[in-house]
């Protein structure tokens, strides 16, 4: 038995979500009128990639955040926010030890930045499986809130989606974003609304 809300699974005779407090049973809320919801982070995708040359990689991790917190907004329980917060500390950390390494180094005339290049590789590697599995995670929460709650038919490549990530649905969100100002309807044909992703 799941919710019809939030997608949640429930042991069997409950009446209300224990995730959402939905009343189970309950006739399901209409779904919103295209270009009735939240506008998404609009910003085109190669100004994204600019950004993130110029400053050294910096503005990826800001931009990564910015559209997890926009995902969270049309799917409460996406865990985004939370997976984009562990990838900045990661980093921070990183930038501290390499930091300390560096003063070692040269304090102590030691081989620091070659186990801090040791270290290094570990921390990418740890990064870019968040960034991976938080890119899918999203995209589930993108094209399930546009194909149930504001339906416009929305559907993603999984393969650009890991391939491009956050860039490839900043993509996607551009073009929605524009759709809602200029007040076009449906920028994407209709399909069938995929299920409610599982976190």
């Amino acid at each position: 038995m799941f919710c019809t809300q939030c997608g949640r699974a429930l042991p069997p005779g409950v009446r209300f979500c224990t995730g959402c407090g939905s009343a189970l049973g309950a006739a399901a809320p209409a779904p919103l009128p295209p270009g009735a919801g939240p506008t998404p982070p609009d910003l085109h995708w190669a100004a994204v990639v600019a950004l993130t040359i110029v400053t050294f990689g910096l503005f990826w991790f800001f931009w990564n955040y910015r559209v997890a917190a926009f995902v969270r907004k049309i799917d409460p329980a996406s865990k985004a926010v939370k997976q984009a917060s562990l990838m900045i500390g990661i980093m921070i950390l990183q930038f501290a030890i390499w930091t300390i390494m560096a003063v070692l180094a040269i304090a102590s005339n030691s081989d620091a930045i070659g186990h801090g290049l040791d270290f290094s590789k570990i921390i990418e590697s740890a990064v870019g499986l968040i960034n991976l599995y938080m890119v899918i995670s999203m995209r589930r929460s993108l094209e399930w809130y546009y194909n149930n709650k504001e339906p416009i038919g929305l559907q993603l490549n999984q393969l650009m989606t890991l391939i491009f990530g956050v860039v490839y649905l900043q993509f996607h969100l551009s073009i929605i974003a524009a759709c809602k100002r200029s007040q076009l309807q449906a920028p994407y044909a209709q399909a069938g609304a995929p299920a409610r992703p599982a976190y």
